[in-house]
C-alpha cells in the first residue's frame, strides 16, 4: 500500500505541504487531520521511505496491535481461552474441583418375605464418587394382580414396614439418589407370601471385588417351625463371569451357611450373582447377593506404559531411571494408584527370581542401580495397583553389562553419602532401603564376583 502527495510515486509519499496521508486499517486516528498514514511495519521521518508516510508537521499517530479506533485510540483487550471479563477472570474449573458425576444407587432386600414379618429394604450402599451427600426418594408399584397399594414410603436411606403392611402379591421398589447435581435408580422385586417361610439373610458386599483375593459369602436364616432338624442350605451361582464355578473354585461345600470363593476363581470387570436357598420342614426361602469384581488400572494408548533410561548401562554404576506413566484406574474410587517395581534375575534352576527395588510408592518414577554377574539382558518388571488392590504388570527389558572397574570403597563411600541424605531429609523408608540395596546380593566376595 502507499500513500500519494502532490508528485506521488508507487510505494512511497511525498508531500510539498502538511497534507495529512491516507489513513489505511489497521490503523488509529488522532483528534485532528494530520496524522500521517500508518503501515504495519512503518516508519516516520521527515524523508521519504519505502512503505512508509512523511509529514512536515503534526505528531505521528500512535500504532496498536491489531488495531484501535477512536479519538483516544484505546487498545482493545486480548483473551486467552475460558477467561472472561477486563481482569481476565477464568470463566471455569480453575480451582480443580472435579466435574459432576453420578452417584450410584444400590438397593438391597429380600426376594421373597412372610407378610408377617417386619420387612426392611436398605440403599444405604449406595454412594457418591466425590464423597456428596447423597437424598433418596422411593416409589413402590404393585406387580402381581393381587398386589395391594403400597404404603407411605419416606426419604431416608432405609425403610422399614410392619408385619402385614402388605398383602401376598408381587412389588417393585425403586430408589432414586441424588447428589444435587446428578442422579441414578436401582429397582429391587419382592414376592410377599401368605405362607411362612424361612428367612434367608446374606450379608452385603462392600464396595468392589478383587479376584486376587478369596470372597467370603456369609447367609443364615430363620427357622419357621420347632423342628429340630437343621435347616439345608444350597448356594447357587446365577450369573457373571465366562467361566463355569466348579467345586474347586470354592474352599467350602456349596450346602454350608458360608460360602468362601477361592482367590482368581472370579474374573475381573463382571458382575456376579449368588443365590443361597433355605429349606425348613419342607418350606424353602432365598436370598441373592451380587457384586461387581474390579477392573485392574489401565495405561493410556498414547503414552508408553513403561520404560527404563538408559537401555544399556553397567551394574551397580548407572543410575536406571524407571518411569511407568499414564496409568489410570477403571474407577474413580480406585485412585490414586500405588508403583512398585522389580527386576527378574535367573536362578539356578532355570528360573528367575524378582528382586524388588522397594515398596509401594505414590510416584510413577524410580531411579535405582542393579547387579548382575555377567553381561545380560534384565526384565523390570513395574506393578500398578489401584486402591482396591487390582494390580497391572508392565515390563520392559534393557542391557546390563557386567562390572568392568570398580573402585569398591568409592562406590560404598557414594553410597553411605546417598543414605545419610536421606536419613537427613527424614526419609527413613528410602534410607532402609538403600541399606539393603547396598548389601545385595550378600553372597561374598570371589574372583568372578567382587561385590
Amino acid at each position: 500500500p502507499s500513500s500519494t502527495g502532490s508528485t506521488g510515486h508507487p510505494h512511497s509519499s511525498t508531500r510539498s505541504t502538511g497534507t495529512s496521508g491516507t489513513i489505511y486499517p489497521p490503523s488509529s486516528t488522532g483528534s485532528t487531520g494530520t496524522t500521517g498514514t500508518i503501515y504495519p511495519p512503518s516508519s516516520t521521518g521527515s524523508t521519504g521511505h519505502p512503505h512508509s508516510s512523511t509529514r512536515s508537521t503534526g505528531t505521528s499517530g500512535t500504532i496498536y496491535p491489531p488495531s484501535s479506533t477512536g479519538s483516544t485510540g484505546t487498545t482493545g483487550t486480548i483473551y486467552p481461552v475460558s477467561t472472561t471479563g477486563t481482569s481476565s477472570t477464568t470463566a471455569r474449573h480453575t480451582t480443580g474441583v472435579p466435574a459432576p458425576v453420578a452417584p450410584v444407587a444400590v438397593l438391597t432386600g429380600p426376594e421373597i418375605w412372610f407378610k408377617g414379618e417386619e420387612l426392611t429394604l436398605s440403599a444405604a450402599a449406595s454412594y457418591d464418587p466425590h464423597n456428596l451427600p447423597l437424598t433418596f426418594s422411593w416409589t413402590c408399584t404393585p406387580v402381581s394382580a393381587n398386589a395391594s397399594e403400597c404404603p407411605a414410603l419416606g426419604t431416608t436411606s432405609t425403610l422399614t414396614f410392619p408385619p402385614f403392611a402388605f398383602t401376598a402379591g408381587e412389588y417393585r421398589f425403586t430408589v432414586t439418589v441424588s447428589n444435587g447435581h446428578l442422579s441414578a435408580s436401582d429397582s429391587h422385586e419382592l414376592e410377599i407370601t401368605d405362607t411362612a417361610i424361612p428367612l434367608v439373610y446374606i450379608q452385603p458386599v462392600q464396595g468392589l471385588v478383587n479376584p486376587a483375593y478369596r470372597l467370603v459369602l456369609v447367609g443364615n436364616a430363620t427357622r419357621v417351625s420347632n423342628h429340630t432338624e437343621p435347616i439345608q442350605f444350597l448356594w447357587e451361582h446365577v450369573s457373571g463371569g465366562s467361566r463355569q464355578l466348579t467345586n474347586s473354585s470354592f474352599a467350602t461345600s456349596m450346602t454350608s451357611s458360608t460360602l468362601v470363593i477361592r482367590a482368581d476363581a472370579l474374573e475381573s470387570n463382571n458382575t456376579y450373582v449368588f443365590r443361597l436357598f433355605a429349606t425348613d420342614n419342607g418350606a424353602t426361602g432365598f436370598a441373592s447377593v451380587s457384586f461387581m469384581t474390579t477392573i485392574p488400572p489401565i495405561p493410556t494408548p498414547t503414552v508408553p506404559s513403561f520404560t527404563v533410561s538408559p537401555s544399556v548401562g553397567e551394574a551397580l554404576t548407572t543410575p536406571f531411571v524407571l518411569d511407568a506413566p499414564g496409568w489410570k484406574s477403571a474407577f474413580p474410587s480406585g485412585n490414586p494408584l500405588q508403583y512398585r517395581f522389580a527386576y527378574q534375575v535367573p536362578t539356578k534352576r532355570n528360573r528367575t527370581m524378582d528382586i524388588s527395588l522397594g515398596v509401594y510408592q505414590a510416584a510413577s518414577t524410580l531411579t535405582a542401580r542393579v547387579y548382575v554377574p555377567v553381561t545380560s539382558n534384565v526384565t523390570f518388571v513395574a506393578f500398578i495397583t489401584d486402591q482396591h488392590g487390582a494390580t497391572s504388570t508392565a515390563t520392559y527389558v534393557a542391557t546390563v553389562t557386567e562390572i568392568v572397574n570398580l573402585n569398591l570403597t568409592a562406590f560404598a563411600d557414594a553410597q553411605m553419602d546417598e543414605i545419610k541424605n536421606l536419613l537427613l531429609s527424614g526419609d527413613k523408608a528410602a534410607a532402609g532401603y538403600g541399606a539393603i540395596r547396598c548389601l545385595t546380593p550378600g553372597s561374598g566376595r570371589t574372583a568372578d564376583n567382587p561385590v
